[in-house]
């Protein structure tokens, strides 16, 4: 990735990012719904394709433990930051670990239901039971 600045002559500085395929890059985007005003995703860049006329870049995007592809027109403004590929591997591996714990999170929630809802079959088999006069029937969860 190359990163050029340069300065028109109404003294406006506008940045030049060279692209290619396989560049890895922060993106920062600006929330108006949110209490933080912004986040940064990570990207690789999937493609770079000009026609003559239009060009256009795909990248995989990490951000909130989700890949996403995202496609960006010439007139997408973007705001791209260079780091290393060692850089975007560990700010990835932190998104796999999120979403491993997520998953794990979830696991355990599932059994816990499964085991009440176990319980509750227990209970609704034995409504007859359960709902005589004398019944001695206990019923262990």
């Amino acid at each position: 990735m190359e990163t050029k600045s340069i300065v028109r002559a109404s003294a406006q500085a506008i940045t030049i990012t060279t692209l290619t395929q396989g560049d890895v890059y922060k993106r920062l985007i600006e929330q108006s719904y949110s209490a933080d005003k912004y986040r940064a995703v990570v990207g690789i860049v999937q493609s770079v394709d000009f026609n003559g006329e239009d060009a256009m870049i795909s990248a995989l995007e990490v951000s909130d433990a989700k890949v996403t592809l995202k496609v960006f027109g010439e007139g997408s403004d973007l705001k791209l930051f260079s780091i290393t590929k060692d850089e975007a591997t560990a700010l990835i591996l932190q998104e796999q670990s999120a979403l491993e714990n997520a998953v794990e999170g979830a696991r355990r929630t599932f059994e816990e239901k499964q085991r009440e809802l176990a319980y509750f079959h227990t209970v609704c088999d034995n409504l007859p039971a359960l709902t005589e006069a004398k019944t001695n029937l206990s019923i262990e969860g």
